[in-house]
């Protein structure tokens, strides 16, 4: 990196000692300088130069506090002690604060889909506010005030994507198996495009599933996962070990090799009445 930011003055040539601001590399280089050198201690999860140190009591806590200001010392790397908080019950984090976990609003893309209609183009000439968009608003200040916790990422345990689609929006949740149970670690929704509000469901249930497949391609990619779908004819023309139909749409062929050839997934069939946590 120093010997591509070197710079050509008339005093000779100028070569950066430190990794400086702008360079649209630098995050991605001080992200993994970090990682590399508190890779090992349990609980500890950087993020450029923020260090969140967890410990599931006291003496563990201060045991991995230790080995984080030991590595750092080695490293030549200083702590601004106005900005550092020990031993807290609970504190912000990527703007996030929860004692319990982490917070989120299920279903908000449903919930919120008439709002998100006013915004488009064509309700400028003819907005109205009707029973319908206030009953969203009213959905909406109810998810604020309510609590959804998710279950904190564990890459060691089973994975579960659940996807399905309603008339208008995409869901996907992503889940863990801890002790023979569920756990949610992360939700993702969003309102359908009036082009893909026109398409036949089995290319809904597919755009759900490959929706849910990038949104979280930084947790499935490299991990064996299972993906669930309530739509048992998707299964046939996207799962893995299975011949491709005599006759399949461009797009379907196209989201059916990028799902096997990028992707270690074994697709399962779940009951609709199972997949409510799913439903956009």
């Amino acid at each position: 990196m120093a010997e591509v930011l070197t710079l050509t003055t008339p005093k000779g040539l100028r070569r950066m000692k430190r990794l400086p601001y702008g360079v649209d590399v630098a995050p991605r280089i001080f992200q993994r300088l970090m990682e590399t050198l508190l890779q090992g201690i349990p609980g500890v999860k950087p993020y450029l130069d923020d260090i969140l140190i967890t410990g599931p009591n006291e003496a563990e806590y201060d045991k991995r506090l230790e080995q984080v200001l030991k590595v750092l010392e080695a490293s030549g790397l200083r702590l601004k002690k106005q900005k550092c908080h020990f031993a807290t019950k609970e504190m912000e984090f990527w703007a996030i604060e929860s004692r319990r976990k982490i917070s989120i609003l299920p279903k908000k893309a449903t919930v919120l889909e008439p709002l998100h209609r006013l915004l488009d183009a064509t309700a400028k000439s003819n907005w109205h506010w009707s029973d319908k968009e206030q009953a969203a608003f009213e959905a909406a200040k109810e998810l604020l005030t309510a609590e959804s916790v998710l279950a904190r990422f564990d890459g060691s345990k089973p994975l579960l994507l659940a996807c399905d689609a309603s008339d208008y929006a995409l869901g996907a949740v992503l889940s863990q198996v801890e002790a023979g149970q569920e756990k949610v670690a992360a939700y993702a929704s969003r309102t359908m495009s009036k082009t893909e509000r026109n398409y036949a469901q089995i290319d809904k249930e597919a755009l759900t599933l490959m929706y849910g497949v990038k949104k979280f391609h930084q947790y499935l990619f490299g991990r064996h996962f299972r993906a669930l779908s309530d739509h048992k004819p998707l299964l046939g023309l996207l799962a893995t070990g299975k011949s491709i139909p005599a006759v399949m749409t461009t797009q379907m062929l196209r989201w059916r090799l990028l799902l096997t050839a990028a992707y270690d997934v074994r697709l399962v069939y779940r009951s609709g009445k199972a997949m409510g946590h799913a439903d956009g």
